[in-house]
């Protein structure tokens, strides 16, 4: 007594936790939805590109509602993806679900990196959904669709090259400086990033003329081109002729992997330069090159000035080109003409500094001055020399300023909203970024499509800042409005925000609405919720348990008096007793209703997935005028079963030997039988192969005989050959195609076929004996017939006889057929 207690107690405790609508988290023991079209599953991209993806799926028997579903890509694929929505053709609402008679469409957008290579990855669609259980409430469900990425195409790898190197032929000589320019392209279709050079002089004579050993260059896009030029020394120890530096390059690629390549430089030295000039020449060379100098920050150009000519220059001016600020951010402090230097004379040098400043807003990276010095000759000419040199401007590194919103753990109240009354949300709000963020507001979105209706005009909620990692909890009140669904809604929480850096950013989140009752306009709402069969295959002319569940998907109204009708359209499947249509006197709310029927497969059905409809009428309480009038709702739900054809090839009075005599090894024979087609169906490109001690004799490794209609009965005369004496066995193939095209083989096994030894003739040698004359036509007989006439006659015998007993043979086959039909 005590015991019966205590389970009593213990089921009422689980129905009353069952009613507060709970969800319970279970992970699905195989995949809900499926790829409609197996092409699909595999998808082709190219590297560096952006492929979007339209995947066609549906629910496998049951209807998944408002799922989460993200695209999950294995760890090492080349590939990130998008936000997958889901669309339906000719839709232009929200979608709300995944059924099993229509098609969804999973879209989204796959984005390959540039150095992505050749191969096959995974990529998982995984989904987030409720769905009802026995008890009433919701459990959380979880499903993985495995889909194939293929990356066909691949990118060129990062090429650095150099082109077009020059420099002044004359000023290139032993003991001298020059300029050395020359182009760095990237011939390749993958970004060249955070690319510097550095020069590696060797043995030539040559040394630089500038300070800074690497060089930066940058990012360097597909066939993006930067010009280059250095200025170089030669010593005086530096010998003529053809001499050979290289310029070295390191980058990185889009995923950090450094990686370096090597280019060569050819100069020719000359002995002496032939740049020397009867009158004043000046030449201008700065000290120092790609000096690093910070932003906002003021910087000293320095150089030397030399005369290499014969006479003495006069009103000596040095300056920075004109431009310079307006390109690249960098302002000479020196007055407008210039700074004055005076007289050089012949061999003179004199030490110049321009000050300059580096603004704000000055560009970063390698930044290229000109730097030009002017003069009178001594014939009264004014000329001008200039040289090239370059600063690196560098901005302070500042932490990205991130911003990551989260808003988790939701609760409503009441736990079953009624329509018309107020529905509050609690949830929190997270930072999860490494920065504060200002201006949060928290509204819902999108309120009229989903059901629900602000209780004010703003229908927002602002609360300040948030610094990083700081969580809040914001309540959130709406109406649920009068056309809402009843049950499971989703209501979308938006959150607008400024992050770290001052930009807007908004994200949005679905929160579960559970349990909602709207009594004023709905009705209940009948669906196949599940079925199955007993039997593994369907085949033609066979019977099976067909078990569906129906289930009523409101939560607070019955279905009564309801006639469901099971339906196919060309009658492959139908009800074995009574009739097609049953009645259930009433499914109440969320709950489900189980039936079986017996049915029978259509005897002449070809192989394939044949749709079967289930047609709902039925009534419930207060109905609206509409269904008063037309007696009730009516409502259909279809699905699909997989029919298989019968193949039934027979083979009949099987034989072996030519005209009924014993065959012989290694002498053709003929195996001759009645191949009968006892199915419902053709059976196409019927032919034949043996196996075992017999071989065909007829050149080739299969015997053709055709398409054989059903019922309709063949001759076959195959010619073989004999392998061995004695009794033989072996086994004949019935080889054909389905109605599908797919080829089957039935085995036919024969056995105790007696075959002679091969014949050899022998004459046996006649002993010495007197002859003796005898006259044959002595005491001979007469012959009853000339020997023509019995020939002839025996002849006609077997023309009457064979067509006789062929068609008495077919006349029993087709009463065995006949018969067999009707038991099934």
């Amino acid at each position: 007594m005590k015991m019966k207690k205590l389970l009593a107690l213990f089921l009422i405790c689980s129905m009353v936790l069952a009613g507060f609508g709970s969800a319970v988290t279970a992970k699905a023991e195989e995949a809900y939805v499926d790829v409609t079209d197996s092409k699909s599953k595999v998808i082709s991209v190219k590297a560096g590109e952006t492929t979007h993806v339209k995947l066609p799926v549906v629910a496998k028997r049951e209807y998944i509602t408002n799922p989460g579903i993200v695209a999950v890509p294995e760890s090492n694929a080349p590939f990130v993806t998008g936000s997958v929505t889901m669309t339906k053709e000719n839709q232009t609402t929200p979608v709300l679900g995944i059924d099993a008679f229509s098609t969804t469409y999973l879209e989204f957008d796959i984005t390959v990196k540039d150095t992505a290579s050749i191969g096959s990855y995974t990529l998982n669609i995984n989904l987030t959904f409720l769905t009802g259980d026995l008890m009433g409430g919701f459990q959380s469900m979880t499903s993985s669709l495995p889909i194939t990425v293929r990356v066909t195409e691949e990118k060129a790898p990062i090429q650095i090259t150099i082109d077009k190197i020059s420099y002044n032929e004359d000023n290139a000589a032993v003991g001298n400086n020059f300029e050395l320019s020359f182009d760095v392209r990237n011939d390749g279709e993958i970004a060249s990033l955070n690319t510097y050079m550095s020069i590696d002089y060797k043995e030539s004579g040559m040394i630089p003329g500038y300070t800074v050993e690497n060089i930066k260059i940058g990012e360097l896009k597909s066939g993006q081109t930067t010009k280059i030029s250095i200025p170089v020394k030669v010593l005086a120890s530096a010998k003529e002729g053809l001499q050979l530096i290289s310029a070295n390059f390191t980058y990185k690629d889009s995923e950090g992997n450094e990686k370096s390549i090597t280019k060569s430089i050819y100069i020719t030295l000359q002995k002496t330069s032939t740049g020397v000039s009867e009158k004043a020449k000046l030449t201008i060379e700065c000290n120092s090159v790609n000096d690093k100098v910070l932003v906002g920050s003021s910087y000293q150009l320095k150089g030397v000035i030399e005369n290499i000519g014969k006479q003495k220059a006069t009103n000596v001016i040095v300056s920075i080109a004109d431009g310079v600020g307006v390109t690249n951010g960098i302002i000479p402090k020196h007055e407008a003409g210039g700074i004055k230097v005076g007289d050089i004379a012949v061999g003179g040098k004199h030490n110049f500094t321009i000050p300059l400043l580096v603004t704000d807003n000055a560009s970063a990276g390698l930044q290229e001055i000109s730097v030009q010095v002017t003069y009178t000759d001594s014939e009264g000419e004014t000329r001008t020399a200039v040289t090239k040199t370059y600063l690196t401007v560098i901005k302070p590194e500042v932490p990205e300023q991130t911003g990551e919103v989260v808003i988790s753990g939701a609760v409503q109240n009441p736990s079953s909203p009624v329509v018309g009354e107020r529905l509050s949300v609690t949830f929190n709000v997270q930072n999860n970024g490494n920065s504060t963020i200002t201006d949060v507001t928290l509204s819902g979105q999108e309120l009229s499509s989903a059901g629900f209706e602000p209780l004010d005009s703003q229908a927002i909620r602002s609360i300040g800042s948030l610094k990083a990692g700081e969580t809040r909890t914001v309540t959130l009140d709406f109406k649920v409005g009068a056309n809402i669904a009843e049950g499971l809604n989703t209501l979308t929480i938006g959150c607008d925000y400024l992050d770290g850096n001052g930009s807007k950013q908004s994200v949005k989140t679905p929160i579960y609405i559970l349990n909602v009752i709207n009594d004023s306009n709905s009705k209940p709402k009948l669906i196949i919720s599940g079925y199955t069969i007993d039997q593994e295959e369907l085949k033609a002319g066979s019977t099976f348990d067909f078990t569906f569940h129906i289930k009523n998907t409101h939560m607070s109204k019955s279905a009564k008096n309801i006639k469901v009708t099971v339906t196919q359209a060309d009658n492959v499947f139908s009800a074995t007793q009574g009739s097609n249509s049953f009645y259930i006197p009433s499914i109440g709310p969320g709950a489900e209703y189980e039936q079986a029927m017996n049915m029978k497969v259509k005897s002449d059905v070809t192989t394939g997935a044949y749709e079967i409809e289930l047609t709902f009428e039925y009534e419930y309480d207060g109905m609206n005028k509409v269904d008063q009038e037309t007696g009730g709702v009516k409502t259909t739900d279809k699905l699909k079963l997989q029919a298989m054809e019968n193949l039934r090839p027979s083979i009949q009075n099987f034989t072996v030997g030519m005209y009924g005599e014993m065959p012989t090894v290694g002498m053709t024979s003929s195996m001759t039988f009645e191949f009968i087609n006892m199915g419902k169906s053709p059976l196409n490109n019927v032919r034949f192969s043996l196996d075992g001690d017999f071989t065909l004799d007829n050149g080739g490794t299969t015997f053709y005989l055709g398409t054989i209609s059903p019922g309709s009965p063949e001759y076959v005369e195959i010619p073989v050959m004999p392998n061995m004496e004695g009794s033989a066995s072996g086994t004949l193939y019935i080889l054909f195609e389905d109605s599908t095209g797919e080829d089957v083989s039935h085995p036919y096994e024969f056995k105790d076929i007696f075959v002679n030894g091969s014949y050899t003739p022998e004459f046996p040698i006649e002993p010495d004996v007197p002859s003796v004359n005898i006259d044959p036509s002595a005491n001979a007989p007469k012959d009853i017939m000339a020997p023509w006439i019995f020939v002839v006659m025996q002849l006609a015998v077997l023309v009457v006889f064979i067509p006789v007993v062929r068609l008495v043979v077919i006349k029993i086959q087709k009463r065995k057929l006949q018969k067999q039909d009707s038991n099934i």
